[in-house]
Parts: C-alpha cells; sequence; structure tokens
C-alpha cells in the first residue's frame, strides 16, 4: 500500500508574504468524484458497524459454550469504550490526519480493523479461557480505537470535501452507519448458526480488507486538519482565542447524550419487560424493537433533507427528537394499569425511538458548530475535530452505559417508574436545546450558516 501523504510542499510551506492567516485552503474534488467518494463513505460505515457489532446476538451464548460467565462477556464488549476514551486523550487523530491523505487513513483504517477482527475470532480457539479473555479484551479496546478513527476521518473528509453538503454528508452516512448497527445481530447470527464463531470473524474481517481495497479509489485528498496554516505573530493572540474550543459546544452534546442514554437504556430493558411484565418471547422483544432500525433510517433521511435545505436549526431538530423519544419511553412502559396495551404500543414506540435518536445525534454536531461560530466567530480545522472527537466519545459512553445502567437498576424500580426518570432526561434535553437558541439569537439570517470554516 502507498502512503498518500498530504504535507505535500504546498502544505508543508508556511503562509506566504502577505498571506498570513489562520485559515483554510482546500481544494474540492470534482462532482462525479464526489459522489465516488460519498459511495464508498457510506460502504465503509455499513460494513465497519456491521462488524463492530457482529457478535452482539451470540456474544453470551458462544462465552458459555467456553464456560466463560455473560458477566464476563459483557465487560469484554464494554471494553470498547476503553478505545474511544484513550484515542481521544491521546490526540492521536489528528496527529495522523497531519500526516497523510484521507485515502490513505481511511483504508488503513479499514485493514487494521480486518486484522483485528480476524485475530479476534482466532484467539476464540484457544482452550485458556484467561488466554481468550484478555486477547479479546486487547482486541475489543483496539477495535474501539478504530471506530473513534473512523468517525474522526469521516468528519474531516465531509468538511473537506463536502463544505456545501456537510449536512447529506453525515445524514447519508448515519443511515448507512445505522442500518449496518441494524444488521449486524442479524447478520452474525445467522452466519454463526451456519459456520461458527471462528468462521463468522473470518468472513467479517475479509469483508473489511475487500473495503480496504476499495477505499483506495477514493482520490488522496489532503485532509481538511492539515490545510490550517499557522498563524501570524501579530494575529497570534486572534488564532489562540478562535482555535480554542468554547465550553457552550457541550450543551448540545449533553442534549444529545441525555437521549442516547434513553435509546441505550430502551434497547436491553424492552424485551425483558416484554417478557417478564407481558409474559411474551424474548424474539417477539427483539422483533418490536427491530424496528427501531427502521425509525434510525428515516430519521436519517429527514435529518440529512431538514438541515441541509436549513428548514430549521439543529437544535430545534434536537428538541422534537428528544420529544419522540420521551413519547417512545412513555408508550412502551405504560402505567400498571394500562400495561396490556404495550404490546401494541411499543411497535410504534420502538419507530418514535430510532427517529428520535437519529434526528438528535446527527444534528448535535452541527448544533456543537453553531455554537462554536456564535461564541468564537467561525469554526477552525482544529475545532471542528475537536468537536467531532467530543461527539463521538460521548455517543460511545452514553448508548453503552444506558446498557448499563439498565442491569444497574435492575430489581431497585420498577420499568414504570424507571421509564418516568428516563422521561425526566428527555425533558432536560428539550430545556436544553431551548437554552442553545439564546446563544444563537445573534445569527440574524439562517441562510447565512456553514458548518465549516469558510475557505
Amino acid at each position: 500500500m502507498v502512503q498518500d501523504c498530504c504535507n505535500s510542499e504546498r502544505f508543508l510551506e508556511g503562509p506566504e508574504s502577505g498571506d498570513c492567516d489562520y485559515k483554510t485552503s482546500n481544494e474540492s474534488v470534482s462532482g462525479k468524484k464526489q459522489l465516488l467518494m460519498l459511495t464508498l463513505l457510506m460502504i465503509n460505515s455499513l460494513v465497519l458497524w456491521i462488524t463492530f457489532g457482529i457478535r452482539s446476538g451470540f456474544l453470551l451464548g458462544s462465552f458459555s459454550t467456553h464456560g466463560i460467565a455473560s458477566s464476563v462477556a459483557g465487560v469484554v464488549e464494554g471494553s470498547m469504550l476503553l478505545g474511544y476514551i484513550l484515542t481521544f486523550f491521546s490526540d492521536l487523530g489528528s496527529v495522523l490526519m497531519r500526516r497523510y491523505s484521507s485515502r490513505f487513513l481511511l483504508a488503513a483504517n479499514s485493514g487494521i480493523t480486518a486484522l483485528l477482527t480476524l485475530a479476534t475470532g482466532v484467539i476464540y480457539l484457544d482452550p485458556r479461557n484467561v488466554a481468550m479473555v484478555t486477547v479479546s479484551v486487547v482486541m475489543r479496546v483496539l477495535q474501539g480505537v478504530c471506530s473513534y478513527l473512523s468517525y474522526v476521518f469521516l468528519f474531516d473528509t465531509f468538511s473537506a470535501q463536502f463544505p456545501a453538503y456537510f449536512d447529506v454528508a453525515v445524514a447519508l452516512n448515519g443511515l448507512a452507519g445505522y442500518a449496518g448497527m441494524g444488521l449486524s445481530v442479524t447478520v452474525g447470527c445467522v452466519l454463526y448458526d451456519q459456520l461458527g464463531y471462528v468462521s463468522t470473524f473470518s468472513v467479517a474481517s475479509a469483508c473489511c480488507m475487500f473495503l480496504a481495497m476499495l477505499l483506495l479509489f477514493l482520490p488522496p485528498t489532503p485532509t481538511h486538519l492539515s490545510t490550517q496554516k499557522p498563524a501570524c505573530t501579530d494575529e497570534e493572540q486572534s488564532f489562540k482565542k478562535v482555535n480554542r474550543l468554547s465550553p457552550l459546544t457541550l450543551i448540545p452534546l449533553i442534549a444529545s447524550l441525555f437521549v442516547n442514554l434513553n435509546f441505550g437504556y430502551l434497547q436491553v430493558t424492552e424485551p425483558e419487560f416484554m417478557h417478564e411484565e407481558l409474559e411474551k418471547s424474548y424474539s417477539f422483544g427483539g422483533l418490536v424493537f427491530s424496528l427501531s432500525t427502521v425509525g434510525l433510517i428515516l430519521g436519517s433521511v429527514i435529518s440529512g433533507v431538514v438541515l441541509q435545505g436549513k428548514l430549521i436549526r439543529a437544535n430545534t431538530q434536537m428538541l422534537w427528537g428528544a420529544v419522540l423519544m420521551g413519547l417512545a419511553i412513555l408508550l412502551t412502559f405504560l402505567p400498571p394499569s394500562l400495561q396490556h396495551f404495550a404490546a401494541y404500543s411499543s411497535f410504534p414506540a420502538a419507530l418514535l425511538a430510532g427517529a428520535g435518536e437519529s434526528l438528535v445525534t446527527l444534528a448535535a454536531i452541527t448544533a456543537m458548530y453553531d455554537v462554536q461560530r456564535e461564541v468564537r466567530g467561525e469554526v477552525t480545522p482544529q475545532c471542528a475535530t475537536r468537536i467531532a472527537g467530543l461527539w463521538v466519545v460521548g455517543y460511545a459512553g452514553f448508548y453503552f452505559g444506558g446498557s448499563g445502567l439498565a442491569g444497574a437498576v435492575r430489581g431497585l424500580l420498577s420499568f414504570y417508574h424507571m421509564a418516568l426518570v428516563m422521561v425526566g432526561c428527555c425533558a432536560l434535553s428539550v430545556i436544553m436545546c431551548i437554552s442553545i437558541a439564546t446563544i444563537n439569537n445573534r445569527t440574524t439570517q439562517l441562510s447565512e450558516k456553514s458548518p465549516l470554516l469558510n475557505s
């Protein structure tokens, strides 16, 4: 594989005389190449998310066969979050994006994921449980690193190559990613039943390696972060101010995280609720929640149309998404006197939950850009990278945190009373979305809003 270093002479040179600023100078590719890039990036999101979640459906059973407790299996799966956190604080993504092209980074990330996936399957053959679990945890942490980097590399590519269609690019890749999450359980279970544990991971590894080769067809464009020119001495103070991330960007982030927490909680709790309170099978609960995938895809499409057309602000879309999530929780966990209706109300609830999740999550990063722009005046490439990193770590932490919360409160509160607590989180999200409007009120014309620093 040939390394495409984006720091060619043109980018390694400092600002020329009379051109001392901290703005970017990036050349977008042609329309046909943009379409090719967007298609390949969607395939990238689809394949990687199927791979990352491929053993979700058979993890507990396969580990039990190996004589390993289900609690240990949960730790192994959740250790992916550690990879997100370590990569965020190490600033590895920024270091790599300043040195290599987007094509090299995306292809290499997919290739490394393929090797990690293959190793995860092969280690299952080791009869020593301690060794198998230890290596599985390490592989899962490293998968977390790759997952984090894939998000950061994608958002950087959108910033560099789709400045006029940023929201559409985010929405379409969100659609592909959500479809991958929804398909991962089905694909994984089918492969596991037909081929077994090791072969399932071998197939997933081969797909990731094929993806890496496909990504080599991307144009070797420099990353958005690498095009930021250094500031001159007389502009150093102004540069430091603009290039500093505003703490207020945490408001839309936290508003989004409350909704992500609800979705993670609902994913684990709904099948249990159906089984224990309604005496339905786990298959029925899984079937009901599978409709959330349809909601996730619909929400992604709506998000792309709404944000790209600037029909409403990002924080307003987040507000409606939080409302939908709150309704989904209430329709799923009905009061005891109405619980017999839950078998029917849970179907539209799953759709609403998926739609609310995607509407909030995909709008959050644009809302963070909006706040940063209002406070600092613009969004520099370095700030855009930091915002993407915060978004990725926050989403992963609270999505997995919702699953952990479901287990932690089990037996402490009834399903209905816990649902009221979760609806309270949605209400807080709504309040925070409203507060974002007070930050954005200095923008007089919505049409002037751009998610990126102008070149």
